[in-house]
């Protein structure tokens, strides 16, 4: 375990993480209430629409949205979804690795989910219900077999560190596909502009950023692919 600052930084399997799933989810719902998500409740209508683009609201349980006319009832992420999520059984398809940033006294910092699998497992684990996406990934790696670190989530406690929480960000891909077991290509989906910089600050020109805005990638997110680790 290499310390950066007051932080240590470790790899850690889905299994060495069972006893802190609960720790994880209050971190994860309060990171993503936050910009440029404000993923807080799920939309009143339970769909897509212009005001809730990814079928979440900004609006906590119980406020009146006048978009939908409707109150809200749900919260974006609940603690039996995130614990069914950060629990998810391994297969053939996938092997999961957790990486932590923490304090001294052990509390988590930043968090990063990350899925081992293949470009195959990309499209089914990462895009399951978007067809879209399944064809764009399909169209990105010509070999289906090609091993893939996917980056699930990343998400920080600020109240811990408020900025600076990617500092690390190229160790961080460095130590999650050295669990991989072999050299691996990142993707990762974000809606953060922060994770785009710090990808194009720590790999230059092995990182390939694909934009909605320029329809390089049918999604609302940017989807970066890191090879050469």
């Amino acid at each position: 375990m290499s310390e950066t600052g007051l932080l240590f930084t470790r790899a850690y399997s889905q299994q060495a993480m069972s006893g802190r799933v609960d720790e994880l989810t209050d971190i994860y719902q309060y990171a993503f209430a936050q910009a440029p998500w404000n993923e807080v409740g799920k939309c009143a209508k339970n769909e897509k629409t212009p005001t809730c683009p990814d079928g979440f609201s900004a609006l906590q349980v119980g406020s009146f949205c006048t978009a939908c006319e409707l109150i809200v009832e749900q919260p974006a992420y609940s603690d039996e979804e995130l614990r069914k999520k950060f629990t998810k059984p391994e297969d053939a398809e996938h092997h999961t690795v957790w990486y932590l940033e923490e304090t001294g006294a052990g509390k988590i910092s930043l968090a990063v989910l990350a899925r081992i699998t293949t470009a195959q497992g990309l499209r089914n684990i990462a895009f399951e219900n978007n067809k879209p996406m399944q064809e764009w990934i399909s169209s990105k790696y010509n070999n289906p077999g090609q091993s893939v670190v996917w980056i699930e989530d990343i998400f920080a406690d600020t109240s811990i560190r408020e900025s600076g929480n990617l500092k690390n960000f190229g160790d961080m891909c460095r130590q999650i596909a050295t669990g991989s077991g072999e050299s691996s290509e990142i993707a990762i989906r974000t809606l953060n502009p922060k994770v785009v910089s710090a990808a194009k600050r720590d790999f230059g020109t092995k990182c390939k950023i694909y934009d909605p805005v320029f329809n390089e990638v049918p999604d609302r997110g940017r989807f970066i692919k890191i090879a050469g680790l």
